[in-house]
């Protein structure tokens, strides 16, 4: 019973240290980036944003920073209606039915704003229909994290 006490205080001062020293090692310099996709569409569609998300996770192998699987629609796969959203959308964007799937990229998780009813357009980077674009739009954003920080080191769960 003693060894087994013992054995758990150990473990766990183990862990601490661990624990102690990754935070350490973290560069409180380095900048945190993170780009939230949206994949737009006035009904929800299984199939399509499938298709759609699945390029952006690609994406998001060579691209941390990027954040996908996030859909915005008018009516949901339950039949509930955003129309105030979608609103906001339509007025802000250049979003038509025909565009579809359609890419938004915000640098804040639009539906995290504490305090906020109105989403924060302000912090959208891109807006497309294309996946080129969007892959371009990386690149370029990649290099620009590189001539800011001279490096570019994603920590998962920063």
């Amino acid at each position: 019973m003693f060894y087994l006490i013992l054995g758990l205080a150990v473990l766990i001062v183990v862990i601490i240290v661990i624990s102690s020293t990754k935070k350490k090692r973290e560069d409180p310099k380095q900048k945190k980036y993170h780009i939230y996709t949206y994949v737009v569409m006035e009904n929800e569609d299984e199939d399509l944003f499938d298709e759609a998300d699945e390029k952006l996770w690609e994406l998001a192998e060579t691209y941390p920073f990027l954040q996908p699987g996030q859909i915005f629609c008018r009516i949901d796969r339950n039949q509930d209606k955003w129309d105030n959203d979608w609103d906001e959308l339509i007025t802000n964007t250049n979003y038509s039915k025909e565009k579809e799937p359609y890419y938004l990229l915000f640098s804040e998780e639009i539906w995290n704003i504490k305090n906020s009813l109105k989403i924060p357009w302000d912090t959208k980077v891109l807006e497309t229909n294309n996946i080129d674009e969007v892959r371009n739009w990386c690149k370029t954003f990649e290099e620009k994290i590189y001539k800011e920080q001279g490096s570019y080191s994603y920590r998962i769960g920063g």
